[in-house]
């Protein structure tokens, strides 16, 4: 097992319906831009595996970020 360094930047476009995050405001655009970054250390035992591992790690957190703001129209995550 090796520990590896990582740098995630990602930027998605997802099409989140307002049933789903529950909108308070008439926003017009269903679609939502998540933008995700950060750094960290995964432990692995190749690099194909630390990449998956870090790209779970900040997905999740993405996706924690987005159920946690359900109540606005437009964010960044």
């Amino acid at each position: 097992m090796y520990r590896y360094a990582v740098s995630f930047t990602d930027q998605t476009h997802t099409n989140i319906r307002d049933t789903i995050l529950q909108a308070k405001s008439n926003n017009a655009s269903s679609n939502i831009q998540v933008a995700t970054n950060g750094s960290g250390e995964v432990y692995a035992s190749d690099l194909k595996e630390a990449r998956v591992n870090a790209n779970e790690k900040f997905v999740d957190k993405t996706v924690e970020s987005v159920l946690k703001e359900k109540n606005s129209g437009a964010f960044y995550a």
